[in-house]
């Protein structure tokens, strides 16, 4: 297809292809394994999509940003060892954690699709948090400082919120397989 089309072609083809519910699965594997065989990197398709343009409040509207966090995670799996948080250290290299926290927290997802992939990514913020970094409700407290208005009590009511969820969940599994 490269031999045929630009980058910019194929972009819109494949655009068009992802609007039609019967092509769009064959379009995002096409896609996809396009820009696998080309060795574009998780960095390399954010700046193509032209997610780097986009702005604090603007990063979670459209579908460039579904189609970048679908391709990252698919680089993240094909890894020897896979990256269980690997979209969450891709935008946490252009944005620090309490950004992104913030930034997930204020989007306004205006699609069911979106809705969705912000509340996964904010979960999976969390579980970063909590698994990987070992925070605390606590600590996180101490790391959103109050003072601060850009922290939102959103935020962290968000996190003590999915944390609970999370506790409550993990003890009723612990509890049935102890049955």
């Amino acid at each position: 297809m490269k031999k045929y089309y630009s980058d910019e072609r194929l972009e819109e083809i494949f655009v068009q292809a992802k609007n039609n519910i019967f092509t769009r699965g064959l379009a995002i594997k096409l896609e996809q394994e396009m820009w696998r065989s080309q060795g574009q990197t998780a960095d390399d398709l954010y700046n193509f999509l032209k997610l780097d343009k986009k702005g604090f409040y603007d990063l979670f509207e459209g579908p460039a940003v579904v189609t970048w966090v679908s391709y990252a995670t698919k680089l993240g799996n094909l890894k020897e060892h896979p990256v269980q948080f690997v979209v969450i250290s891709e935008l946490e290299k252009r944005f620090n954690y309490l950004d992104l926290a913030r930034m997930l927290d204020y989007a306004s997802p205006r699609t069911r699709e979106m809705k969705r992939l912000v509340t996964s990514l904010q979960k999976m913020q969390f579980e970063q948090w909590w698994t990987k970094k070992r925070w605390t409700p606590k600590q996180l407290e101490s790391k959103l400082d109050a003072q601060d208005p850009k922290n939102a009590e959103l935020v962290r009511l968000s996190f003590l919120q999915k944390l609970l969820l999370s506790t409550q969940v993990r003890s009723l599994v612990v509890n049935q397989a102890s049955k």
